[in-house]
């Protein structure tokens, strides 16, 4: 309790940090799992939040049983994502680890926990978990290169979409340059007398020129469709696997149970991923996760929008918004 006073004035500064105390079920010893638990300090959080530790290679992480959240591992990074944390001054995190075999010696593990707090996003840097495995080891831990792809490939699809206006613009322009010179060049007695009922009519407002209707209504459907896109719910699907070469898709449908028609491959921070599954909901996809035993081991449900992979979290908040 004295020290959460400290850790509060940490925030306000915007350098937040605690120290928490990991426990172990047994000594860290290559091939046999282990129960790991700690607790983060929440006082006075609540809201969704999620923790993220990175694991160097050589470590696997299964869900054990835990209250209120979403465990994920893949590519050596642990998530555990609440959707509403509990009323509480901690929150209890418990999850099974097992170092493989082969590997051994001594591996720190960061972690942080995200947070929002007066509608901004916060952070909670832990202490490093420290785990000194023993046995029988060949390779030592490496750490895991993180990539930032993403970023860069988003940037490219929203820069992308805007160059269609001007192209729009470009082709209704010359449709009104073409069509005066037609009104001028079709009387060819009686120019003047032609002219004057076209002013009379186009005053009155009873039948604006054809080029006039033609245009208009282009530009204006143009804007509702791209609203309309931006708009789209998003949906959860179920990653499988992550590989920096190409999988086969007949090998990952036999190793996980599912329909090798219905695997989609995608290029995402550098990867080949591979998922199953379009849900329009979280429990949707969690609840066909968790009947399937073969997806239980490494599999882990993913949000998109509009086709494009987001954070989970921001999937599962935008899910939520009318």
């Amino acid at each position: 309790m004295k020290w959460l006073i400290p850790l509060w004035l940490f925030l306000s500064a915007g350098q937040l940090k605690a120290q928490v105390k990991y426990s172990f079920s047994a000594v860290p010893e290559t091939g046999k799992e282990i129960e790991v638990s700690f607790k983060i300090p929440i006082k006075g959080l609540s809201g969704m939040a999620r923790l993220q530790q990175d694991f160097p290679k050589g470590f696997e992480v299964s869900e054990a049983e835990q209250e209120g959240a979403i465990l994920t591992f893949s590519n050596s990074t642990l998530q555990l994502l609440w959707i509403q944390l509990p009323a509480a001054d901690s929150l209890p995190v418990r999850y099974t680890l097992r170092a493989l075999q082969g590997y051994g010696g001594k591996a720190e593990i960061p972690g942080v926990f995200h947070f929002i707090q007066n509608a901004k996003r916060e952070s909670i840097r832990l202490n490093p978990m420290v785990l000194q495995v023993s046995g029988e080891a060949v390779k030592r831990f490496t750490p895991v290169k993180k990539e930032a792809e993403p970023v860069a490939s988003t940037k490219s699809v929203a820069t992308s979409k805007p160059v269609e206006k001007p192209r729009e613009t470009l082709k209704s322009s010359p449709n009104t340059t073409q069509a005066k010179p037609q009104e001028n060049a079709a009387p060819s007695g009686g120019v003047k007398a032609n002219k004057e009922p076209a002013k009379s009519a186009s005053e009155s407002g009873k039948k604006p020129p054809l080029a006039g209707n033609s245009e208009k209504p282009v530009a204006k459907e143009a804007v509702p469709s791209k609203k309309g896109v931006q708009s789209e719910k998003v949906s959860f699907r179920i990653q499988i696997a992550a590989s920096q070469e190409k999988a086969n898709p007949s090998d990952l449908a036999k190793k996980f149970n599912v329909e090798a028609s219905k695997i989609r491959e995608e290029e995402h921070s550098g990867m080949y991923k591979y998922t199953v599954g379009e849900f329009p909901s979280l429990p949707e996809a969690r609840k066909v996760l968790n009947a399937n035993p073969a997806l239980k081991s490494g599999a882990f449900v993913a949000g998109y929008q509009n086709g494009q992979r987001i954070e989970l979290e921001e999937a599962i908040r935008l899910s939520k918004t009318p």
